[in-house]
């Protein structure tokens, strides 16, 4: 629902880690660009990890995505999205075959569970809040 958006964002900062799973056209959503930029914001801050996911049909982004972003960016009045963006594109992503077999699966959802901090971060403000 559409009020409980702003708790998810704050959701972010609270949490140990946030496992961004990314399919086709997942980023042309204005909200989970968002929530990509929160989780980031985040992560640079030290205040949570962020894991990328891509599912075989996310193809990454080419420059017409970054200037689309900008634009967005400037609609919506979100400071620093080319950093935040490069900067999650910086992580090593793990792939999820999701027609694969059950072992292949597993595999994967164990790669992405080591990437889980263990102990808990500390906290930065939340810094998207408020703005959508």
């Amino acid at each position: 629902p559409e009020e409980l958006y702003p708790l998810s964002l704050e959701m972010i900062h609270m949490s140990r880690a946030t496992i961004l799973v990314l399919s086709r056209d997942s980023l042309l959503n204005v909200r989970q660009l968002l929530v990509l930029l929160t989780a980031v914001h985040a992560a640079d801050q030290g205040s949570s990890a962020v894991v990328p996911v891509f599912a075989p049909d996310f193809r990454f982004p080419d420059q017409n995505f970054y200037d689309a972003a900008e634009n967005v960016a400037l609609l919506h009045n979100l400071p620093c999205v080319s950093e935040l963006l490069q900067s999650f594109f910086r992580r090593i992503a793990v792939g999820l075959a999701t027609h694969a077999s059950e072992a292949v699966i597993d595999a994967q959802c164990k790669e992405i569970a080591d990437r889980l901090p263990r102990e808990p971060v500390r906290r930065a403000k939340p810094p998207y809040l408020g703005i959508l």
